[in-house]
């Protein structure tokens, strides 16, 4: 659904790709998706957020172009 509104979709789940990730092995989900750890996630919110949103334009769109 992210993608589909023109969004990167953030992923707060550490073990996603190893266990339910779908085509894990044909699709590089890093290449179009930022990764927050859950630890972050759960004790530094502020962290968290940073990793989410300060990314350089740069990168942004070469993650929205994949």
């Amino acid at each position: 659904e992210a993608m589909a509104a023109g969004c990167l979709p953030v992923l707060i789940n550490d073990g996603w790709r190893v266990s339910v990730a779908p085509f894990a092995t044909h699709i590089n989900y890093d290449a179009f998706t930022i990764t927050v750890p859950e630890l972050v996630w759960n004790t530094d919110p502020a962290a968290a957020a940073h990793l989410i949103y300060n990314r350089p334009p740069g990168v942004l769109r070469a993650m929205l172009n994949e």
